[in-house]
C-alpha cells in the first residue's frame, strides 16, 4: 500500500516540477530577449513575466529601472521596494529616490538618497543627488553642509 502511494506521489510531483522549472527557464530566455527590444513593447512583455520572475532580484531591479526610465514613477517605486527587500544594491534607493523626486515627495527622496550614500560612503553620485534635491526644494541649509 504504501509503495503504490509512493509512485502515486511520484506520478504528481515529477509531472509540476517539471513544467515549474521549464515555466521558468523559458521565462528567463525570454527576459534575455526583451533586452534588446524597444522599451514600450518590453514594458508589457515585463509584466507577463512578473508572476514567474518575481522571485528574482535581477529581473526586479532591470523591470524597476525599464518603469523609471519610461516615466511610470509608482509602478517603479512599487517593484524597487519590492526588490529591496531580497537584493542590496546600491542602484535601488538611488532610482527609488529618484522617483521619489519625480513624484514630488521630497522628504522621501531625501530618506532614500542618504541610504544609498550609506552604501557606499565614497560614491559621489548619492552625494551630487542630495545636493541637487536640496537646491530643488532650496533647502540652501542643508545644500551648503
Amino acid at each position: 500500500y504504501t509503495v503504490r502511494f509512493s509512485y502515486v506521489i511520484m506520478l504528481l510531483i515529477i509531472p509540476a516540477m517539471t513544467y515549474f522549472i521549464y515555466q521558468r527557464s523559458t521565462s528567463i530566455a525570454t527576459w534575455n530577449l526583451l533586452k534588446k527590444q524597444q522599451p514600450k513593447f518590453a514594458l508589457i512583455k515585463y509584466k507577463e513575466l512578473l508572476s514567474v520572475l518575481d522571485y528574482n532580484s535581477q529581473f526586479l531591479l532591470d523591470y524597476g529601472k525599464l518603469l523609471h526610465r519610461n516615466s511610470l514613477y509608482q509602478e517603479s517605486t512599487d517593484i524597487l521596494l519590492k526588490t529591496e527587500k531580497i537584493y542590496s544594491n546600491i542602484e535601488i534607493p538611488i532610482f527609488i529616490a529618484s522617483n521619489y523626486q519625480y513624484l514630488n515627495d521630497y522628504v522621501m527622496a531625501e530618506k532614500y538618497l542618504i541610504s544609498a550614500n550609506q552604501y557606499i560612503p565614497s560614491k559621489l553620485l548619492p552625494k551630487y543627488m542630495l545636493l541637487k534635491l536640496f537646491i530643488e526644494t532650496r533647502d540652501t541649509l542643508n545644500a551648503i553642509n
